[in-house]
């Protein structure tokens, strides 16, 4: 699979309503409109034919609806979309929450049915090919349904973000705010859109010149939610997927050019949201609740229930060979499947590692010991039942990475020394760090289809690499040092093997490979750093052995020098 380096088209539909049949009129609409387009094929490159522009009379549900829908046909998985909306909405009070409208040409509130009911945009873009699709709507409505998967001074891997599926959406506000027509930062264009404009013109764009939906999204949040005319807070998100609408993407065509070259991506990072709480408007989300009920150690039964009840949904999904071994899609959608079902429980033991003390020990060794015991059937197809050792081992990543990141190395030392004596292994008491770690790097290979080289020497690192990073860096902010620290896990998993595997008679010794490994060809450092860090006393990892540390360490490096990776 190859990474998205430059749209294959970009698309645009432009609306823009000065004059109502029903509704008041507006002034700068139209000019909002006719500006936007005029930047998209000066500045970014559009193709003129690719542009469709409605205006006033021609903006009639109709034709816009129409317009829309001819996307389900003639876009393709490597094209990108932007829709823009400058005029009225509306919101209606329905049963389960309000519903929101834009109001075209020919739209009267009195009957619904005129109107562009904001679903019948998101249901639709199901139809539409297109990777990735950004609607910026310069109107006032309410109910959008819509996550910030990308948190605001979160960093992200640029080649990461143009390959994810992504629907996004930017709003003037909500329902009980007054959109501005006028007295904007620029003559003749309303204060939403004059901020967007001077977005699009390189104000928005990130350190690394990155202008994207999101660095978009936080700029025009801040600047109009602060202007001094506005009484207006915009409205964003995703409503499908977590990549990220690129506007000048081939200005970085630069850093995909060599293909032979290793480690050519970049860290984005995502420009600061000033307000607090702007993230979520529900703030008391389960995770937020684990961090809260943690702070107290009298709180520890009730994190004990959180944990016991993720548990219980993630076993129901694992134990359930639901998949047809004759699908040729069987491995990835098993993995997307596990990767889904312990999202939740992922994310509460990385704040559970991060912040939790030796009270949370022993609920942490719970979690793996029932996942571990709960795969004892060997009745099945074999290397679907082996993939059940994924979601354990991605869990322990995650969890090893935390602990790092937050030095808690009480919780980490327990991490790397729990057993378990699952029927599976013939009764023996075995690590289950070294199991899972093993057991699934025996499918390495399988994970090519997910990476954009098909010559990476460790593609399921390589693949859980870009894939836990978003996650850890929203809760944790990990910026820059993310790329250290797990290749100082994978090191940590490698020498857990190593250790408990170790005999002092053989001249070789052999452990968890991955990405580490060929940093270490390239920079000798790399190990020598984690022993000089102290990391490894820091967790007992030759506690309780008679191991010579100094001829482990010898044997160990010669094991990754003698890997044939170049």
């Amino acid at each position: 699979m190859e990474y998205l380096t430059k749209y294959n088209e970009k698309y645009a539909l432009i609306i823009g309503i000065n004059e109502y049949e029903n509704v008041n009129n507006l002034e700068y609409a139209c000019n909002d409109a006719q500006e936007i387009k005029n930047i998209l094929i000066d500045k970014f490159n559009y193709k003129s034919e690719n542009i469709e522009l409605l205006l006033n009379t021609e903006a009639t549900k109709n034709n816009i609806m129409n317009k829309y829908m001819d996307y389900a046909r003639k876009t393709e998985n490597e094209d990108s979309i932007f829709v823009f909306y400058a005029g009225h909405g509306y919101t209606e009070i329905a049963n389960n929450g309000d519903v929101g409208y834009l109001i075209p040409y020919d739209g009267n509130v009195k009957n619904l049915y005129t109107l562009i009911r904001w679903d019948d945009f998101t249901r639709n873009a199901d139809l539409i090919h297109a990777k990735h699709i950004l609607f910026v709507m310069d109107a006032c409505y309410s109910g959008l349904a819509i996550t910030r998967n990308v948190l605001s001074g979160s960093t992200r891997f640029l080649k990461d973000m143009l390959r994810r599926y992504s629907r996004q959406v930017l709003t003037a506000g909500k329902a009980d705010e007054t959109v501005s027509d006028g007295n904007g930062p620029l003559p003749n264009h309303s204060i939403f859109t004059g901020h967007f404009i001077e977005g699009l013109n390189g104000k928005a764009k990130s350190e690394s010149g990155l202008l994207s939906a999101n660095t978009l999204m936080s700029y025009v949040y801040n600047k109009v939610s602060n202007d001094t005319y506005s009484q207006q807070t915009p409205h964003f998100g995703y409503f499908k997927g977590d990549g990220d609408f690129i506007f000048n993407i081939e200005e970085f065509l630069g850093l995909f050019a060599d293909a032979k070259k290793e480690d050519n991506d970049i860290l984005i990072t995502i420009p600061s949201v000033i307000t607090k709480n702007i993230l979520d408007e529900n703030t008391n989300t389960l995770v937020d609740k684990v961090k809260d009920l943690i702070s107290n150690d009298k709180n520890k039964i009730k994190v004990y229930d959180l944990v016991n009840e993720e548990l219980r949904k993630v076993l129901e999904i694992i134990n359930t060979n639901s998949f047809d071994d004759k699908d040729e899609n069987a491995f990835s959608k098993r993995i997307k499947e596990y990767e889904d079902t312990i999202d939740t429980l992922q994310s509460i033991l990385i704040v559970i590692c991060y912040w939790g003390n030796t009270e949370y020990v022993n609920i942490v060794k719970k979690v793996f010991c029932i996942l571990t015991d709960s795969i004892k059937s060997k009745s099945g197809i074999s290397f679907l039942l082996d993939l059940r050792w994924y979601p354990i081992y991605v869990l322990f990543l995650t969890s090893i990475l935390s602990c790092l990141e937050s030095e808690n190395y009480t919780i980490l030392k327990n991490l790397l020394n729990i057993t378990s004596e699952a029927g599976v292994f013939n009764n023996e008491t075995k690590n289950i760090l070294n199991m899972a770690s093993s057991e699934i790097n025996r499918y390495n290979k399988n994970f090519s289809m997910f990476n954009d080289k098909p010559n990476y020497y460790f593609p399921l690192q390589e693949y859980l690499y870009k894939k836990l990073q978003p996650k850890l860096d929203d809760l944790l902010f990990l910026g820059g040092t993310y790329s250290k620290l797990f290749q100082t896990t994978e090191i940590i998993i490698g020498f857990n093997y190593a250790v408990k595997n170790y005999e002092k008679e053989s001249d070789r010794v052999w452990g968890i490979p991955g990405i580490y490994a060929y940093k270490y060809k390239m920079n000798k450092k790399i190990i020598d750093e984690v022993k000089e860090n102290k990391i490894f006393d820091k967790i007992g990892m030759f506690e309780n052995t008679e191991i010579d540390v100094a001829e482990l360490m010898v044997k160990y490096k010669k094991y990754i020098s003698d890997l044939n990776l170049f």
